[in-house]
């Protein structure tokens, strides 16, 4: 069953995604002004992800 350990750890990764997608899509906008934004929106893109399949990978393990 889930705890309140683990309810705690799933609302931080959900905060850290929402900023991380948040600052991406700044990235994204920025990048009309400045192409050298488009490395660091990959960059972040890439570590949104993996925050996002770790949650989910972990969620679902909390539940099975």
């Amino acid at each position: 069953m889930i705890d309140e350990d683990g309810i705690g750890f799933l609302k931080m990764l959900y905060i850290i995604t929402s900023i991380i997608f948040g600052y991406l899509f700044f990235a994204f906008f920025r990048i009309f002004k400045n192409k050298s934004y488009l490395i660091f929106s990959f960059i972040f893109l890439i570590i949104s992800l993996i925050y996002l399949g770790k949650m989910f990978l972990y969620f679902d393990d909390f539940l099975g």
